[in-house]
């Protein structure tokens, strides 16, 4: 395409007068080094700024990537062209040194973890946290199936609460967010039967495909209406990373095909929205507030403003609507956690903080047994000791 438009500019005209023009050439001799120098500007910006970046932001950035650029093409580029100036055996030494400084500060950022050693024993402690053990608290290959598993390897533990006397039985239907919150919900159940049917990034949606989930789409999610089917009058709780499973989809029908199934066997539904989500993850945001505050974990706001909140809210606004109209009820986990000041990290307990996130959204242990108690009992805890705004 661009070489189709060099030739059909080369002639005198309009379009060749205009790609004459001393600022558009200026643009061409620089735009090599801007793309250099923008990817490490906007990455480092991202870094050092706790919450999203402003608009206001990013145009200096950009000034800033024009005029490094500048600089670096009057008086590097451009210098390295000459021979004159530059021999080549001077360049080639140049690109060699360079070359093995960059493969060493790799090896060495491979061998040392990142430079792990560079932070203190609490830093490392909240970094740590994205090393999760996610498999064992999910109950991940038994209850919470991978990407390359099938229906059929729903472990026979994880359903055989259907059945489970005369109380009716409780299910946690869904994905990995649904993984994350059924140690909650199962705690706050009582001596219900407790079951947990969640596959990775397979929503509780009749219907809907997954092209990146193809067992989901009919094997796991008819495999679980199936299993359904055999308990009585079964209380089901649906999660969902909603936002990310259906690329912003209208679930409507779907939600309205699994909701009228679940029904027509005489079950309960109980829609959980979406749950809060971090940028780049909580414990990395919490680890840059540390190292440009100066502050422990102790001391750090209790309270921060989460990721694309607005997107969360609308999706939950989908969830709410559906529930109104099948008259079920709707759980908002962002009402939960959030307020105007930001939405609550730490469970605190006896002095003791514990993150309520591991990594984006998934809950630990300790962020589920919080989470649990409003979705099985409909009560908004009181927020944490200390709650300011980040």
């Amino acid at each position: 395409m661009g070489t189709a438009l060099i030739i059909a500019c080369a002639h005198e005209g309009t379009w060749a007068g205009l790609l004459s023009l001393p600022i558009v050439v200026g643009a061409g001799l620089i735009s090599y080094s801007a793309y250099l120098w923008h990817h490490p500007l906007f990455a480092f910006a991202r870094i050092r700024t706790l919450d999203e970046v402003s608009l206001s932001a990013y145009g200096a950035l950009i000034l800033l990537t024009l005029l490094l650029a500048y600089i670096s093409w009057r008086f590097v580029e451009t210098p390295f062209r000459g021979k004159h100036i530059v021999s080549r055996r001077i360049l080639l030494a140049s690109v060699v040194l360079a070359s093995a400084m960059l493969l060493g500060a790799g090896v060495y950022g491979h061998v040392s973890g990142g430079g792990m050693q560079r932070f203190d024993a609490k830093q490392a402690s909240v970094l740590e946290l994205l090393r999760y053990p996610r498999a064992k608290v999910y109950r991940e290959g038994a209850c919470f199936l991978t990407p390359e598993q099938q229906a059929a390897d729903f472990a026979p533990e994880c359903h055989s609460g259907l059945k489970h006397g005369p109380r009716r039985p409780l299910v946690v239907w869904g994905d990995s967010h649904a993984a994350s919150l059924h140690m909650g919900i199962f705690a706050a159940a009582g001596p219900a039967g407790k079951v947990q049917l969640t596959a990775s990034r397979c929503p509780p949606l009749m219907g809907y495909f997954v092209a990146t989930r193809p067992h989901c789409h009919q094997a796991i999610n008819d495999r679980v209406l199936a299993l359904l089917a055999s308990a009585v009058e079964p209380r089901v709780f649906l999660a969902a990373n909603w936002i990310n499973d259906t690329k912003h989809a209208d679930m409507r029908p779907y939600l309205r095909k699994t909701i009228a199934a679940i029904h027509s066997m005489g079950g309960e539904v109980v829609l959980v929205g979406s749950l809060p989500r971090w940028s780049p993850s909580l414990p990395e945001r919490l680890l840059r507030e540390m190292l440009i505050s100066g502050v422990g974990l102790d001391r750090l706001a209790s309270r921060y403003h989460p990721s694309r909140l607005q997107e969360l809210e609308s999706i939950d606004g989908v969830l709410k609507d559906v529930a109104q109209e099948y008259k079920i009820r709707m759980v908002s986990v962002i009402d939960t956690l959030c307020t105007n000041e930001g939405c609550s990290v730490f469970v605190e307990r006896d002095a003791i903080r514990e993150l309520i996130v591991w990594d984006q959204a998934h809950l630990t242990l300790a962020g589920s047994l919080l989470v649990g108690k409003n979705v099985v009992d409909p009560e908004i805890p009181e927020p944490a000791a200390g709650s300011t705004e980040r």
